[in-house]
């Protein structure tokens, strides 16, 4: 008897258990804290006019996804830090975003240079990091815990060299800025171009500079067939212009991409710059949407988006991230693995494939400016 006594009163207890666990699971509410992602960008700086469409481009697209339910019923909250596209700002800023606001999830919206001190930081931390404007060859399959919408920049130097190449340029002079992406550019350019014997000149500068003359006058008494400017950031590209247009020095031009989409640099300087190639990652179609989407950022802004390729791309990424997450929550591994499977993933900037090194497949075009604007050649 004592033993059925004890039976029925180890099954009390049991059911006991079961109901008030049932019981604590209905009554515990709902999540509906926001998702932080942390967005390093340059806000100041020479770099300032990318972080302003990218900042306006991020807020767009997370407005429309939070007005659809966010992530099952929680918002995306986006938490700006200004790292000025400065390497040591990045660092500062991403161990902000890490310890502080204690993101999982960090968009990284700068310079490349910028960009890579950053990702041991955020790798050793368990921080999956996304980028929709980091270009940088170095960057291929630098982490797990990294990935982005934008090709590399490889194919960039690469397409612009076989240009070089169709031309029939015996010689080439490089002026570019000594920051990571340029100088990433450049090699690719190089190893292409010198490979079929051209021969480079290059004038090298420190970011930052706002004189040129003496730059220009020396490269152009070694009279080269054709001049490549690869400058780091907007600012710069105006500065250089600038100084090139007051030489009234008539010779070929090529343009890194840091022209490519900036109708602002070619409306300034329109005979300056008229017939610089440049390559540019190829954009997705003028849909319907799109084109409202362009509508509705220049009404709200007062401005046309420049920088329309990445300008996409930047916009895309949240879509992607925001499936991400719906699936597999704010789990840095997870999200890392799944962005690594999207295949042909339907965007504004056409269909999104991201291989095993987390780089999007795909490449350049090159273009020539005509009147202000850039076609295809």
């Amino acid at each position: 008897m004592k033993k059925i006594y004890t039976i029925i009163a180890v099954l009390a207890v049991i059911l006991i258990g079961a109901f008030t666990a049932n019981h604590t699971n209905q009554q515990r509410p709902e999540d509906t804290s926001p998702i932080k992602v942390g967005v390093s960008l340059p806000i100041t700086g020479d770099a300032a006019s990318l972080g302003e469409f990218i900042k306006n481009v991020s807020d767009m697209a997370i407005e429309k996804i939070n007005a659809e339910g966010g992530i099952h019923g929680r918002n995306i909250e986006l938490k700006y830090e200004d790292d000025a596209c400065s390497p040591t700002k990045a660092v500062s800023v991403v161990q902000k975003l890490i310890s502080i606001d204690q993101v999982k999830i960090i968009v990284l919206s700068t310079c490349s240079g910028a960009a890579i001190p950053v990702i041991p930081i955020t790798t050793k931390n368990g921080v999956f990091v996304f980028s929709g404007v980091t270009t940088s060859q170095d960057l291929t399959g630098v982490s797990p815990l990294f990935a982005r919408t934008v090709p590399s920049n490889a194919s960039q130097g690469q397409e612009l060299a076989k240009y070089a190449i169709s031309k029939e340029f015996q010689n080439i002079a490089i002026v570019y800025e000594t920051t990571d992406y340029p100088i990433t550019i450049k090699k690719s350019f190089t190893d292409v171009y010198t490979s079929d014997k051209g021969k480079v000149i290059e004038e090298g500068f420190t970011a930052g500079t706002t004189d040129f003359r003496s730059i220009l006058t020396k490269i152009k008494a070694k009279n080269p067939e054709a001049v490549f400017f690869i400058p780091g950031s907007p600012a710069v590209a105006d500065r250089l212009t600038s100084n090139f247009e007051k030489l009234g020095w008539n010779v070929p031009l090529i343009g890194g991409d840091i022209f490519s989409g900036n109708s602002e640099v070619f409306k300034k300087y329109k005979v300056a710059l008229e017939g610089m190639v440049i390559a540019e990652q190829r954009k997705g179609p003028e849909s319907a949407e799109y084109i409202q989407f362009k509508n509705e950022y220049k009404q709200r802004f007062g401005k046309d988006l420049i920088y329309e390729s990445h300008a996409q791309a930047q916009y895309d990424l949240y879509f992607i991230l925001r499936d991400g997450l719906k699936k597999y929550g704010d789990d840095p591994v997870k999200l890392a693995a799944y962005v690594r499977t999207v295949k042909n993933y339907p965007g504004f900037s056409g269909g999104i494939t991201i291989d095993e090194n987390g780089d999007r497949v795909g490449g350049h075009t090159v273009k020539v400016i005509r009147d202000g604007k850039s076609e295809v050649i």
